[in-house]
């Protein structure tokens, strides 16, 4: 499938609350700071930018993101014609927003959500992923940390029944998360950890 000359690597960590010490470990290697992704507080993402480049996603272990992206994956390498498709669409929005990540990010993810939502159901998804890392006992966390966990888990939660709806408008991109239920009442409307420019 044509892509972008970029290595996707993706990392599970076993405990997202030491996440400075592996930024800091990542940085002598020539990674940019960490910056977060999808799910605040439990991915991370950084690159490394040589003769080839490296995005490196990091979510803790037993994050449904990982079982996202492994089975979206395996999904399209098991149904060329989703693979067919999702190429094409990727060659078009890359030629109409090549200098626009947002859009490009925008204008796939329909078509991603609908793999996705295939994905989750597909009977030849991998099954045996590991376990959700628990970490600390709650009463051993720091105030920053409760609210850490409490914001990750809206999102998640926020955004449990998107994936599955075709009718929902549902992008993810790093720093952002958006549902638009198209219902009047914005209880089912989200936008998650975004930074708004004003020009």
């Amino acid at each position: 499938m044509p892509a972008k000359p970029v290595i996707d690597i993706l990392v599970a960590i076993d405990d997202a609350y030491r996440i400075s010490v592996i930024s800091e470990k990542l940085m002598q290697l020539g990674y940019a700071p960490l910056r977060r992704q999808i799910i605040p507080h439990v991915s991370f993402i950084t690159s490394k930018f040589d003769e080839i480049s490296f995005h490196l996603h990091l979510h803790e272990r037993g994050s449904p993101q990982i079982n996202r992206h492994v089975n979206f994956r395996d999904y399209v390498i098991q149904h060329p014609k989703q693979a067919k498709d999702y190429a094409e669409l990727k060659l078009s929005l890359a030629q109409q927003y090549a200098h626009d990540r947002l859009s490009y990010v925008s204008g796939k993810s329909k078509l991603v959500q609908s793999i996705d939502a295939k994905a989750k159901c597909w009977e030849g998804r991998k099954k045996d992923y590991p376990l959700l890392n628990t970490g600390p006992f709650a009463k051993d966390w720091l105030e920053e940390n409760l609210i850490q966990s409490m914001v990750a888990n809206l999102n998640v939660q926020m955004t449990h029944f998107a994936q599955y709806l075709s009718q929902v408008d549902f992008i993810r991109a790093p720093g952002m998360t958006l549902v638009n239920s198209t219902l009047p009442d914005d209880t089912f409307n989200y936008v998650g950890c975004s930074s708004f420019k004003t020009t």
